[in-house]
Formats: structure tokens, C-alpha cells, sequence
């Protein structure tokens, strides 16, 4: 076994030092304290699922179940979820060497350093493990797959990868319509039985899916949550400009994928790749005008892929910089705001050296996380874990950490506000026996809160805006 190893490392010596060189620069992340809210989110649906709760009926968030069977696999632990999230990190990164090799691209190495440095560094949160890293590991090897499409097995598999990308995350399905795009402006042969093929390999996971929540009689509130749910979403984030419009976005991929193709012929195979993948893939990961870092994460291949063109001829650098500034001005336009690197990793090395104290390297990602983990032990010394908890703010970090579930199906404030089911929470809260209430301020505008603080709750720890309501023991 190990003789096999040992003669994959050497063959594949910049594959294995470009892993080694990420997971070094993981290592950071398996130490961070419960402070993201998204990872929060996932952790307490694990927890909540490994202990017989229903996805969708008893607990609810919006994306569709494979994040959050992968948190209830490691039991919603932030240690082994982190862990599973470099592993993840290290078969994407193999799986995109492989891409390149098959793409002969020369100087592999320097893109596969790019593409490990994008999905790994916290700028664009790379250290999170969220959905765009995860979707990343079946997009990469669905392309391996079909970028040459020589055998039919291939391009089915290559759609059920995509399929289950798509149970990830649902953006992940225009990965896809990238691979499609591909094919026609390189003017593949039988592109309308691959396409035909593919399509059939995304939608046999998908309805696998259904199926299964369909015998748990839970199919309506999966198409519900999971699918239709996302829509309304995208919707939510207000603004004026005229290109956070979804058609004229559409339009102006559209116009980017006629040009390629009318110019496909002056192109390499690796220009034509990226002049698909790199719009698709901004936008799909703008679906929603969220400047939210971790978004880029779905455009890192293709970013990755175009640095390609800086070895190519005049006119395909020229068509680099043309796809840089579009990615530029992306950034520009939705006013990304980026984390910083080189903090992080100063921050950690202090916290292991014991120049600084846990509460300080706390501080460093969230003011409040101290108070966070006050408040979950709190809670998780006069509870068990089938106790039900509630919090009225955007806080999921305080069921992760005390492991206690939410009472009503909702872990933030602004999933019940924006679905307005104030009057279900109200009512899940007056008739369920709800032992700690945890409130961030804001308490009026939850109708019928106050009313049920007074009459059955006493206050037992207060910071600021911060509130510890417990029941009474009458109750």
C-alpha cells in the first residue's frame, strides 16, 4: 500500500507539494472558534438531524441536504467539519491537476498554486468550509470527465457529479451549462447525445432526492425550502442598477459566449474553456447581488485556468485581461469586501505561542463570540440535549456551541423575518416548553415576546443588548 503511495507522490510530485502547501495553510482553520454563521448553521443541523430531527420539517435552512448530512456525519463538531473541509480541499485540488494534465497545460504547477491558494486563503474565505468549496470537488471532476467527452459512461457520470453538486448548493447546476457551452463553441461532435446524457446523469440524483424525502413524506417541504425557497432569496437583496438585473446579466454572458464562438476558431482549447466558464460561473455566484467573499470561490477554476493565457499568444492575453477586468469590475460593482490574510495567520500564530490569550484571539474574529460561549454554557450545564432553546437574532453560533436545537423550525432571526412566520415562532415558543430564551435586542419586533418574558421567564445573565431569559420551574 504504501510502495503505491510512494509512487503516486513521485509521479504526481506538484500535485502532492501543492497539497502539502494547502494543508499547512489550513492548518489555522481547525482551530477557529465557533464565530461563522453559515458554518453555525450547518453544525446545529447536524446536531438537530443526529438526534432524529427531520431536514426541512423540524429544523429548516434553504440549501438542498448533502452540507448538512455531511455536518451530521462528524456529529455538527467545528473540529471534524473543518478537518473533512481540507480533505475536500485536497481531492478538489487533485481533481483539478488532473483537469490540467488533460487539458495539456504547461507550468502546472503555478496554476494549481493559484487555484489552492484561491479556495484556501481567507480573503475570499477560503477557510470556511461552505458550500461553494464543497461543490467545487464534483464541478472539477465532472469536468475531467466530459471536457473530452470520448465515451458515453463518462459524460453520464460527469452530470451525475453535477447533479450532486447541485444537492450542495443549487448555483452549482450552471457549472454545467458551462461544460455545455464548451462543446458547442469547440464544435464537438455528438453534442446533442452528450448533451442529452449529461442532462439525464444531473437528474438522477436530484430526483434520487426526491424519492427519498418523498417516502418521509417530506417532499413538500423539501421542493418548498430547498428549491422554490431560493428564488424569493435571490429576490431579497434590493437594488437600482440595471446590471443586477437577471436578464440583462444573462444578456451580457450571452454576448460573451457568441463572441467565443464566433472567434472560437483563433482560440486554444483553453480560451474557449475559460470564455464560458469564468461568465457562467459570475453569474451564477451573483445570482442573489450578495457581495459575499465566498461566492468568488465558484469562479476560482476558471480564474485559475485563464492565468493560463499569460503564456499564450498576443491575442489571447489580450482576452485574459478582457475576462480580468470583467472579474474585476464584478468585484467593483458588488463591493466585495475581502478578509484579510495576513492578520489571520499573525493571529494564529500568537494564539499557539501564548503571546496572546483565547479571549483576545476570540476577539480577533468576533467582538461578541466571548459572550457567545458564556451564554452556550450557560444553557448547556442546565439542559439536555433534547432541550429546545431559542434566540432572537442572527446569532446560530449559540445552538452550535451548547448543542441545543431551536424551537420552531428556524436558527436566525432573519430566516423567520423573511419567510414571516413571526405568528408559527410565537406560537412554537407559547405552547413548547422553551427552558432558555437568548435575545439580542429587538424583542418588539417579535410580536407577543415580551408578553411571554414577563409572564413565564426570569432574567439569569445580561450583557449590554444581551439577554438570558430561563423559565420558570413552575412552568
Amino acid at each position: 500500500m504504501w510502495k503505491k503511495i510512494e509512487s503516486w507522490i513521485h509521479t504526481h510530485e506538484t500535485a502532492f507539494w501543492v497539497c502539502i502547501i494547502v494543508s499547512i495553510l489550513r492548518i489555522p482553520s481547525l482551530f477557529e472558534p465557533y464565530w461563522y454563521g453559515d458554518e453555525a448553521i450547518y453544525l446545529t443541523i447536524g446536531q438537530a438531524l443526529r438526534k432524529g430531527e427531520w431536514l426541512y420539517r423540524d429544523i429548516f435552512d434553504h440549501k438542498p441536504p448533502i452540507i448538512y448530512w455531511l455536518s451530521a456525519a462528524v456529529d455538527g463538531n467545528l473540529f471534524w467539519f473543518k478537518l473533512l473541509g481540507i480533505v475536500i480541499c485536497i481531492l478538489t485540488i487533485i481533481g483539478f491537476y488532473q483537469l490540467l494534465k488533460r487539458l495539456n497545460i504547461s507550468k502546472i504547477g503555478v496554476h494549481l498554486l493559484v487555484f489552492g491558494l484561491l479556495i484556501t486563503l481567507p480573503t475570499i474565505e477560503g477557510n470556511i468550509v461552505n458550500a461553494e468549496l464543497l461543490f467545487l470537488l464534483p464541478v472539477v471532476w465532472a469536468f475531467f470527465l466530459g471536457i473530452k467527452p470520448t465515451n458515453s459512461k463518462n459524460v453520464l457520470l460527469a452530470g451525475i457529479l453535477f447533479g450532486l453538486a447541485t444537492l450542495i448548493k443549487v448555483p452549482a447546476i450552471f457549472e454545467a451549462a458551462a461544460l455545455g457551452g464548451y462543446w458547442l463553441i469547440s464544435r464537438q461532435k455528438g453534442i446533442f447525445k452528450n448533451g442529452v446524457l449529461l442532462a439525464l446523469g444531473i437528474i438522477i440524483p436530484i430526483a434520487a432526492s426526491f424519492g427519498y424525502f418523498y417516502t418521509q413524506g417530506l417532499a413538500q417541504d423539501y421542493l418548498k425550502y430547498a428549491w422554490t425557497y431560493n428564488l424569493s432569496y435571490t429576490a431579497t437583496w434590493k437594488s437600482n442598477s440595471v446590471f443586477d438585473n437577471l436578464w440583462v446579466k444573462f444578456i451580457i454572458v450571452l454576448a460573451i459566449f457568441v463572441f467565443s464562438w464566433w472567434k472560437s476558431r483563433k482560440l486554444s482549447e483553453v480560451a474557449r474553456l475559460v470564455s464560458v466558464w469564468i461568465p457562467i460561473s459570475l453569474f451564477a455566484a451573483m445570482l442573489s447581488n450578495r457581495p459575499y467573499p465566498h461566492y468568488l470561490i465558484q469562479a476560482a477554476t476558471g480564474v485559475s485556468l485563464a492565468t493560463v493565457l499569460i503564456w499564450k499568444s498576443k491575442r489571447e492575453k489580450l482576452w485574459g485581461i478582457f475576462l480580468g477586468l470583467l472579474l474585476m469590475v464584478t468585484i467593483w460593482h458588488y463591493k466585495f469586501g475581502f478578509y484579510p490574510t495576513f492578520p489571520y495567520y499573525s493571529n494564529f500564530i500568537s494564539f499557539v505561542t501564548k503571546t496572546e490569550s483565547k479571549d483576545e484571539y476570540f476577539r480577533r474574529f468576533d467582538t461578541t463570540l466571548i459572550f457567545d460561549y458564556k451564554i452556550a454554557e450557560i444553557i448547556a450545564k442546565d439542559t439536555n440535549k433534547y432541550d429546545r432553546i431559542f434566540v432572537w437574532g442572527d446569532r446560530p453560533t449559540i445552538y452550535a456551541l451548547s448543542r441545543r436545537s431551536p424551537i420552531g423550525h428556524y436558527t436566525t432571526k432573519f430566516h423567520i423575518q423573511s419567510l414571516h412566520t413571526e405568528d408559527e415562532t410565537i406560537s412554537a415558543i407559547a405552547t413548547g416548553r422553551v427552558k432558555y430564551i437568548v435575545t439580542m435586542g429587538e424583542e418588539n419586533k417579535l410580536p407577543g415576546l415580551w408578553e411571554i418574558l414577563l409572564s413565564k421567564y426570569m432574567k439569569v445573565w445580561e450583557n449590554g443588548d444581551e439577554k438570558v431569559y430561563k423559565l420558570w420551574k413552575k412552568f
